[in-house]
């Protein structure tokens, strides 16, 4: 499928070692028990027949995934990868109960204080386990950081935070698999594409741009509509007022808890009530006829032709969104 010409290499047992150790620490284990889409999953999927449901470590490994996929059709160092490696997993370990739809509420009632800087916190920790792995391996704390939070200018900046970076790949995916929405783009073709792109041959791209563009709508229904107009964003407006009315203070502790703890201090939906119908609300079909309109925060500039990884950046034009 016109990927590149790269041969793939495997994992050096260094790396394979990181992996194991980062996914064993007590800091990546409490996000296996910490939703993807926050109340939308403690919501949504039981109401609907749906039961593919993700927690923020499950992410962690599509994000770990998609990573080696981008390093093993890309020319990096040994340092780099395990960097790169390490980043994957550890982007999200600061993320609250319910991911973004608790701390949308936590920021209301302290905005000093979010997953970024948490997991700050995690990484320079004398008591935090991650933070001595990563310094068993080498590995350079402040690049995990700010490649994390996108204020890196870094050779690998473009893996995490480009228009189709890593993250949000996994996630529109996994969160149209929890929504029972077809995934129409090829992640892998995408990933090889951009690699192929960053060592500066264009051809790769040009010959599967539709891949992209179907990416980039999929990610405009996600966030234009789905999470701000349809039921699914009404659900997670109302959970966070809920929280702001039974609680007024936070601190780092509320962050680095789980779901079934935080269900106990906190109004939640956990009887489900039949607000809405979502098996009759068909996502996916509406998904079916949903075009980019212009008026949100994706749109496409057809006339940029791409020949290096900024004119991505100039072709799949976005507002500003927590999320990207």
């Amino acid at each position: 499928m016109n990927a590149p010409k790269i041969q793939p290499t495997k994992l050096s047992d260094m790396e394979k070692d990181l992996i194991m150790e980062i996914t064993s620490c007590k800091e990546f284990n409490r996000i296996r028990h910490v939703s993807f889409l926050g109340i939308i999953d403690d919501y949504y999927l039981n109401c609907s027949t749906s039961k593919c449901r993700f927690s923020r470590a499950d992410h962690s490994f599509g994000v770990l995934f998609n990573t080696l996929k981008i390093l093993n059709y890309s020319d990096f160092n040994n340092t780099q990868r395990l960097t790169a490696i390490a980043t994957a997993l550890c982007h999200d370990l600061g993320h609250s109960p319910f991911s973004h739809s608790l701390e949308k509420a936590l920021i209301k009632i302290d905005d000093s204080l979010n997953h970024k800087k948490v997991l700050d916190e995690l990484l320079y920790s004398c008591s935090s386990e991650l933070n001595e792995i990563l310094l068993d391996f080498g590995i350079q704390r402040s690049k995990v950081s700010m490649l994390s939070n996108g204020t890196s200018e870094d050779s690998l900046n473009w893996i995490f935070h480009g228009a189709f970076n890593v993250d949000t790949l996994d996630g529109i995916t996994r969160a149209f698999k929890s929504l029972n929405i077809p995934v129409l783009y090829n992640v892998t073709l995408i990933l090889k594409s951009i690699a192929s792109l960053s060592s500066g041959d264009s051809s790769v791209w040009k010959s599967n741009i539709s891949e992209f563009d179907l990416f980039w709508n999929s990610k405009s229904f996600f966030y234009d509509y789905l999470i701000e107009s349809s039921p699914l964003g009404i659900i997670e407006n109302d959970f966070v007022e809920k929280v702001l009315m039974n609680k007024n203070w936070t601190n780092i502790e509320d962050y680095l808890s789980t779901d079934g703890f935080f269900k106990n201090i906190c109004y939640y939906y956990s009887d489900c009530e039949s607000k809405f119908e979502f098996d009759k609300f068909r996502f996916s079909e509406k998904f079916s006829k949903y075009t980019i309109s212009g008026d949100g925060q994706y749109s496409i500039n057809s006339s940029i032709e791409i020949e290096n990884l900024l004119d991505i950046e100039n072709r799949y034009m976005r507002g500003f969104s927590v999320h990207n």
